[in-house]
């Protein structure tokens, strides 16, 4: 862990580990972190926004006679975190029981990958306030002077950097640091009937010599504000239904949520004992990848100290692993596999959007999903929806104040062709995606 983190971090977390094991603590895990985070932003030309904010903190978590509490303290004193540990152990006590709290068996900690991420940029050391503030207004100037009837252009730019380790009483200690690159554009715009459309384009990036250009940013953000206006209702039925990459991934998220342990452990999940049998069509295969270079969710280690390994979620339609951590497991009498996802990949198809319109004929194309909700137990869904209608294989007027309704139990199954254009800007990298037959509700 030699240069990841200031030198006391590690000797931090290994002293409140060690204390809370000699107090009375059957087990220990303690984390330690750093972040700071700057932002800027500009609205219609003036400097709005500039915030630094920077923050340390070491979280304990105890085990204690079958119980369990994690705590949490900004003040890394020495001198003050006996006190504090002491203190977190009698309020333990105090809990009730629950057998199932324990720290991942050891074995789970072998094999740890050693691959550069390539997610921290040693160029975040040079930056300086007149840079943040020039990218931030570039984008804001660009999407102000893109034509149409532009009535407010915001551009934002945004850095972070973390430092983390991680020492658990068993054996485990790891650490990990990254850095994260955003700029972003908000534009809205004066419409018929005075309604004001908007839109946004954001980008970002592990490292700033891949960040997109502050002009390229507030270009998109302009034209897809511009692109919203005269909006029409279509109407009501079933129609085929192309979801940009950008929206996809709000449909994507329902689906993942439902293979979590804690939403199956409580019976409120529709892919309840569905662990291989086939939940969608032969096109889906879903693969999360820690060891992505660059992703925003790449990680040697998950939040149990878990090594991180690839795994397929979804082969080719069917359910090949849940996502349990070493609690829902134990709950489950399975083995872990790892909590949540890292880098969510997608086995890509061959065509982009307008191939992929092409391919649909008609319906409609989505590039926003608006509110609405889905029911994890049943995976009954609503939302509201903008985009464009789809006419003769190509992308015509917007559209907007619609609704699409269904199930995921189905939805997943209507599926017929996969993008190649994987979103970027998020661990979730998911491409654009066709479906069939899905009801729309409009005029």
């Amino acid at each position: 862990m030699s240069g990841l983190q200031e030198p006391s971090f590690e000797q931090l977390a290994v002293r409140a580990v060690e204390y809370a094991t000699k107090r009375g603590a059957d087990e220990a895990a303690a984390t330690v972190r750093k972040g700071r985070s700057i932002s800027v932003q500009y609205r219609d030309g003036d400097l709005e926004l500039l915030r630094e904010a920077q923050s340390s903190a070491l979280s304990i978590f105890l085990f204690v006679d079958n119980r369990y509490s994690s705590h949490s303290t900004c003040d890394l004193r020495p001198t003050t975190l006996d006190g504090f540990i002491d203190h977190a152990i009698e309020l333990t006590r105090l809990l009730g029981q629950d057998p199932c709290r324990r720290l991942a068996d050891p074995k789970l900690y072998e094999g740890r990958p050693d691959d550069d991420l390539e997610i921290w940029d040693p160029a975040y050391q040079d930056l300086d306030p007149e840079r943040r503030k020039a990218l931030a207004r570039e984008a804001e100037a660009v999407a102000r002077a893109n034509e149409g009837p532009i009535i407010s252009a915001t551009g934002s730019y945004t850095d972070q950097q973390s430092v983390m380790t991680r020492v658990h009483s068993n054996g485990f200690s790891g650490a990990q640091r990254g850095t994260q690159f955003w700029v972003g554009a908000e534009v809205s715009v004066r419409d018929a009937g005075e309604r004001r459309p908007e839109d946004w384009h954001f980008a970002g990036s592990r490292r700033i010599s891949m960040l997109p250009s502050p002009a390229e940013v507030g270009s998109q953000a302009a034209k897809r504000a511009v692109a919203r206006m005269g909006q029409k209702k279509l109407s009501s039925g079933e129609t085929r239904v192309l979801v940009d990459s950008r929206a996809a991934g709000r449909l994507v998220g329902a689906l993942v949520g439902a293979m979590s342990g804690a939403a199956l452990q409580q019976k409120r999940s529709f892919l309840l004992d569905r662990l291989g049998q086939r939940i969608a069509s032969p096109l889906l295969t879903l693969i999360d990848d820690p060891l992505l270079p660059g992703g925003f969710g790449s990680r040697h280690f998950d939040s149990d100290g878990i090594s991180s390994r690839r795994r397929r979620l979804i082969g080719e339609g069917v359910l090949e692993e849940y996502l349990l951590d070493v609690y829902y497991a134990l709950k489950l009498g399975a083995e872990p596999t790892g909590g949540g996802t890292s880098n969510l990949v997608f086995s890509g198809g061959e065509h982009d959007v307008a191939g992929l319109a092409k391919e649909m004929g008609s319906g409609i194309y989505v590039t926003g999903i608006l509110g609405g909700n889905t029911d994890g137990t049943t995976g009954d869904f609503s939302h509201g929806i903008v985009g464009f209608e789809v006419s003769g294989g190509s992308i015509k007027g917007p559209v907007g104040e619609m609704n699409i309704t269904g199930t995921h139990a189905d939805l997943w199954d209507r599926l017929i062709a996969v993008g190649n254009d994987p979103y970027p800007y998020s661990a979730n990298r998911v491409p654009s995606l066709l479906f069939d037959s899905v009801a729309v509700s409009g005029a």
